[in-house]
């Protein structure tokens, strides 16, 4: 099957905000729905997962991502 036409069974997200990056994973068998937290200043390679110790801003920028995926609204 062409990759270029089959659907998305799998995607990688990632949202800034300021200092804090977060990233999502879909439909992975070992990470559907799992999110990780980084602060880029004080982690710049991405050791430390955050997303337990912060879990509003996990929300928040969850809920950032969902509305930057969506469709715009047709006139």
């Amino acid at each position: 099957e062409n990759a270029k036409t089959a659907p998305l069974t799998t995607a990688t997200f990632a949202v800034r905000l300021g200092d804090y990056k977060l990233i999502h994973y879909i439909g992975y068998p070992q990470a559907d729905g799992v999110s990780e937290l980084y602060d880029l200043r004080s982690d710049p390679e991405e050791l430390r997962d955050l997303s337990r110790a912060r879990p509003e801003l996990v929300t928040a920028l969850l809920q950032r991502l969902q509305s930057a995926r969506k469709p715009p609204a047709l006139p």
